[in-house]
Parts: structure tokens; sequence; C-alpha cells
């Protein structure tokens, strides 16, 4: 998408993933408390399904996460980058000169695969993705 104002290039992420992935953890959840309720659950295969449970819900959980990480709108223009997040109403203006590096955010050691996140490094500090010190915030999927 081009904006045709300024001449930027915009880059978002449709998040329509985000309530689909919410409901079917509502599920999981109601599902949960209809395995850990009934008294089978002791049993090797009630062991089992609790196991996979807990797992499909961690992995979900994870992929709800960083789904809600990818909310930002990136304009990049020719002099400089605009990063906004509209759930916050906050908006980023990075110039172009002070970008250092992008570096992959590290994954949990269950996480392998899946979502890769990056984080823009300003030279003036980390941007960690909550406005703290003197970088701002900014998340690249």
């Amino acid at each position: 998408m081009v904006d045709q104002a300024q001449g930027c290039t915009i880059f978002r992420h449709f998040l329509v993933v985000l309530p689909y992935a919410g409901t079917f953890e509502l599920v999981m959840l109601y599902g949960g408390y209809l395995i850990f309720r009934d008294p089978a659950v002791i049993s090797p295969k009630g062991l089992l399904v609790a196991l996979v449970w807990v797992g499909a819900n961690v992995v979900l959980l994870d992929m709800i996460g960083k789904v809600w990480r990818t909310r930002w709108t990136f304009r990049l223009c020719t002099s400089h980058l605009v990063v906004s997040d509209p759930v916050k109403r906050r908006e980023c203006d990075v110039q172009w000169a002070t970008v250092v590096s992008v570096e992959k955010i590290p994954q949990y050691w269950w996480n392998r695969g899946g979502i890769q996140l990056n984080a823009i490094v300003l030279e003036n500090g980390r941007a960690d993705g909550n406005g703290k010190g003197p970088g701002q915030s900014v998340i690249v999927p």
C-alpha cells in the first residue's frame, strides 16, 4: 500500500487470526476444565491427554502473544520510518540514520519454529516494545 500524500510505503499485518485464536483458546480452556474435573484423568491415558492439552495451550498462548506484538503499522519513507501502534495510539518517527541494526528476538527453548520477531536497534537504545528507556519501541515481524 502506498501513501500518496507522502510517497511512503505502508506495511501492516492484518490481525484477522487473533479473534479466531482467542476463541479457540477459550474452547481449549473449557475443554481443560472438562478434562481436569474428570476423575479418570489420574489414569495413564488421562495424564497423556492432560499433557497434550497443556502443550497445545502453551503453543497457542505463545502464538497469540506474538500475533499481538505484530500490531504495529510501518510507513517507510525515503528519509524516515514512522511506526504507529493503533491500540495504544502511539506514533514514533525514526530517522534512518538512527537505525543501527535489526536483530532477531530470541525464542523460547521449546518453540524454535513458528513466528520469528525482530527488533529494530536504535543508536540511542534498543527498542523493546514497551517504550522504556531512551529508545522508542518498534517490533518488526
